[in-house]
């Protein structure tokens, strides 16, 4: 429960200032953007050495919290490529340590929310530039942020037209879990209760900005193919989203903590096996991570740079 006291230490200190956001060091604190449960949500921030004004990354954790060789590792190098990076935790004000093997924190009703109000606020820093902001996630941040960034999703989330504007010009998503409903597009699986392997996709993916996949092709946990397909279908409707799947790869292949070495999970739930239960397998990969930065650098600094 680390995450969890360190909040609530901060919301103590700083509990009269949170209602229009406030910086406490490196942490941020904001509320969700859930019109009917705005709750308090703290993050980490990192700003580049030098003064000015920035574009702007946040970073959604996956299923395992915030991570030192992933998220944290993430943000400190963007932050030395000239961006704010901002970095939500989404389970320590709700209590909870990790969802991956109970799924209590949902990407569309709880983290999307999460998403838009650390955009809203971020948005206000002096030294963010408000029209250049990005997200990018992890597993199942890389989900939510294919539901934060899906224009049926959003249109049908925000009716009210309460979605911040500018909204996120740029997203990245880390090896996500594409079989699933977003707006237009949505699968079959091969088992009941919508488990098992994706047999057939249906619809559109549409994107509210460019969007990047990062797969890995031995991802056992969510696998690449119904993202291949995803993002073949949405270029043959002429929008904007690509895929790269690295050879030799498995879930979690940034973690720069477990580079050359491979650990099976047997508890975590797993949707992609018969009955969404249970394991994966998890490990760094040199090649895929050098690869990786590689392409988000390439790819922020053509459409958060420009």
């Amino acid at each position: 429960m680390r995450h969890y006291i360190v909040f609530r230490s901060i919301i103590l200190v700083v509990l009269a200032a949170v209602a229009t956001g406030c910086t406490a060091g490196n942490i941020l604190i904001f509320r969700s953007a859930k019109p009917d449960n705005a709750m308090l949500i703290a993050g980490e921030l990192y700003r580049p050495a030098e003064p000015g004004v920035f574009p702007a990354v946040i970073l959604l954790h996956g299923c395992s919290g915030i991570l030192d060789g992933v998220e944290r590792a993430w943000a400190k190098r963007l932050a030395e490529a000239g961006y704010v990076a901002f970095l939500p935790d989404s389970f320590g004000p709700r209590g909870y340590r990790q969802t991956c093997t109970d799924g209590e924190v949902s990407p569309w009703t709880e983290r999307s929310f999460d998403a838009y109000g650390a955009l809203r606020n971020i948005q206000t820093l002096p030294y963010v530039d408000p029209r250049h902001v990005g997200l990018m996630g992890f597993a199942d941040g890389g989900l939510t942020t294919l539901a934060a960034v899906n224009a049926d999703f959003v249109a049908a989330t925000f009716a009210d037209g309460a979605a911040p504007a500018p909204g996120f010009i740029a997203a990245i998503a880390f090896y996500p879990g594409c079989g699933a409903r977003y707006g237009q597009w949505s699968v079959r699986r091969a088992g009941p209760g919508f488990t098992g392997p994706v047999t057939a996709t249906s619809g559109v993916y549409r994107p509210l900005a460019p969007l990047l996949i990062l797969s890995g092709a031995d991802d056992d946990w969510t696998p690449a193919a119904p993202c291949e397909r995803m993002a073949a279908v949405a270029h043959q409707a002429g929008l904007p989203v690509d895929i790269v799947v690295y050879p030799n790869a498995a879930h979690s292949f940034d973690n720069e903590r477990t580079i050359g070495s491979r650990t099976a999970l047997p508890g975590v739930l797993n949707i992609n096996k018969p009955g969404g239960c249970c394991g994966a397998t998890v490990g760094g990969d040199a090649a895929a991570l050098a690869a990786s930065i590689a392409a988000v650098d390439a790819f922020f600094a053509q459409h958060l740079k420009n």
